[in-house]
């Protein structure tokens, strides 16, 4: 069901959700996160789900805090840190917000399976290091998932990794 709500092409409209091919620096790779990486878990609540996501538990998002931080199954649908350091690369969507506003905040985001076949959300970066040089939109194929911070000064969450 969520194949078919996102292959219908968008062309333009508002409030639409679309599947993309991956980017081309995301093909082939799977995600692994840094052993003193939090991986924070946002679960979606009944109001967000949607047929685009039905198959996705919410967002994840990183950071490197060295605070304790309770490990958490994604199944329970708290907010927490999840315990898989390795995300298999699922699907990259595009998301249409608004076609005649000024500002849409469109955006590309991913899913990503753990090894248990839960799968989250993760926000494709648009957007190049503020710190070293003019804010700009990145082409599609180099957009990199937030949740590696790789937009961060200095902060770098994770690495991809080929797929053996």
């Amino acid at each position: 069901m969520v194949k078919t709500s996102l292959e219908e092409p968008c062309n333009g409209k508002s409030d639409c959700q679309e599947i993309r091919p991956l980017p081309e620096v995301l093909q082939g790779k799977k995600i692994v996160f840094n052993d003193d990486t939090n991986i924070m878990f946002n679960p979606y609540h009944s109001s967000s789900i949607d047929f685009h996501n039905l198959d996705v538990l919410g967002l994840i998002d990183t950071n490197n805090n060295n605070f304790y931080v309770n490990i958490i199954d994604p199944l329970s649908g708290k907010y927490g840190a999840l315990s898989d350091r390795e995300y298999k690369i699922i699907r990259a969507v595009y998301s249409y917000k608004c076609s005649y506003c000024f500002d849409s905040s469109d955006l590309g985001y991913i899913v990503l399976e753990d090894s248990k076949g839960n799968r989250f959300e993760d926000v494709l970066d648009d957007h190049s290091d503020s710190f070293v040089g003019p804010w700009k939109n990145v082409p599609w194929d180099e957009q990199l998932p937030e949740s590696l911070g790789f937009w961060e000064r200095n902060e770098i969450y994770g690495n991809l990794v080929d797929i053996k």
